[in-house]
């Protein structure tokens, strides 16, 4: 279904904005509960699709796991399924079996992992042999593209026999993810060291423990994006969202600091609003820890006019679209170039046409509609086509925007 919106915001220059929870945080919680037969204990989860589909999956167990296209559910799975006993089958959807597996295959193997590749090697489908446990040790490991590759290897880790010590080949794909999986871990009890590239796992098991989850850093960034493009005196509370937290897309903060906008922690969550109408005459960042706020910063950078260079993009390509290639065919309805510099390298220029009813295709990416939406503060109107692909990480994304904006559903 695709979506027509108006820009058209509720009375006020004042709003408040109800964030999903963490999906990787949940994504996370969900299988460290699962490894820790329950004992370590989370409140609520997000109600992304992606984390609802993981939760009935581990609840069920099918001899056919199929993720439909959620990759970081795939490669969290691959390595639990290693660990739980009985003959499974794991899949997705087209997309999904055309990114790649094969270093945690290989890893896996490696520490005793009974895993053959159905079809393509290096993809998925997976045929798995569950084990009660794996004989774990050192290994060494290419994280260079995916952080969740180590995050799956890390928190078996506990249940392997001898734990596990992980080393790399070369340098992960947004380490920070790594940090944040072993911060949960820590918090669910287990016992993990950290010296440079190499990480240590003791064997033992996890909990008593529990795990909050916190509200969605990458969430907010689409509403930053709106006060960034607003020429109105916009502001926006953020209850609940902590400041201080271990998502690496807190990350926002510093971004669109560089673009004039101002975060103001209080007690009750946080309120963002415009500092200054001085904006940088070039933009430089390294997306490297915080790949999944690229689209929706390139997106406000373009419409801006700022020339920009985006750095650390070698995983865009992977995600659940070839974001690079989405992001220069859909900017080029507004008149705007997207050039690559090289393999992880984005350069914006050109100038910004603003053009409504500018239809936007999703390519089934959630981070395409949400990055794309906020545009209709400039054009007054814009259409996201296949606009229900949000429900992979904010079902709720529509009902906050139909506070700026008027929504109609296009059949």
């Amino acid at each position: 279904m695709d979506i027509s919106l108006h820009f058209n915001p509720r009375h006020g220059n004042a709003f408040v904005v109800h964030l999903p929870l963490s999906k990787s945080q949940s994504n996370r919680a969900l299988i460290i509960n699962f490894l820790s037969k329950k004992s370590v204990t989370y409140k609520a989860i997000s109600e992304a699709k992606d984390t609802s589909s993981l939760a009935n999956i581990l609840n069920l167990l099918p001899d056919i796991v199929d993720v439909g296209p959620a990759g970081t559910s795939f490669r969290f799975l691959v390595a639990l399924l290693c660990v739980t006993p009985e003959h499974r089958i794991i899949t997705g959807t087209e997309r999904l079996r055309q990114r790649p597996i094969g270093p945690l295959v290989s890893a896996l193997s490696a520490i005793g992992g009974q895993i053959k590749y159905l079809d393509r090697i290096g993809f998925a489908p997976l045929a798995i042999e569950g084990q009660a446990s794996l004989e774990g040790g050192s290994l060494v490991l290419d994280s260079s593209q995916s952080s969740q590759f180590a995050s799956a290897l890390l928190m078996i880790g506990p249940v392997c026999k001898n734990g596990l010590e992980l080393s790399f080949s070369k340098i992960p794909a947004s380490q920070d993810f790594i940090e944040l999986t072993l911060k949960m871990m820590a918090n669910a009890g287990a016992k993990t060291y950290r010296h440079g590239q190499r990480i240590i796992v003791e064997a033992g098991s996890y909990g008593p423990g529990h795990l909050e989850i916190e509200k969605d850093w990458a969430s907010a960034s689409y509403f930053y994006a709106l006060v960034a493009l607003s020429n109105s005196n916009l502001e926006i509370f953020f209850p609940e969202l902590l400041p201080d937290s271990n998502q690496p897309d807190r990350r926002t903060v510093e971004i669109f600091e560089m673009l004039g906008i101002e975060t103001i922690p209080t007690s009750l969550g946080i309120l963002v609003r415009r500092k200054t109408n001085q904006l940088p005459e070039f933009f430089s960042y390294d997306f490297s820890n915080c790949p999944d706020l690229v689209m929706g910063v390139a997106v406000v950078l373009a419409a801006l006019n700022i020339p920009a260079e985006l750095m650390g993009l070698h995983t865009l390509s992977l995600k659940e679209s070839d974001r690079t290639k989405v992001l220069a065919a859909e900017l080029s309805k507004f008149g705007k170039q997207v050039v690559n510099t090289n393999s992880s390298g984005l350069l914006l220029s050109g100038i910004f046409s603003c053009r409504a009813n500018v239809r936007i295709q999703t390519y089934l990416d959630h981070r395409i509609a949400m990055a794309f939406a906020p545009l209709v503060v400039l054009t007054n109107s814009i259409i996201i086509e296949d606009a229900d692909v949000v429900e992979k990480s904010f079902p709720s994304f529509w009902k906050e925007m139909s506070i700026f904006a008027e929504l109609k559903y296009i059949t």
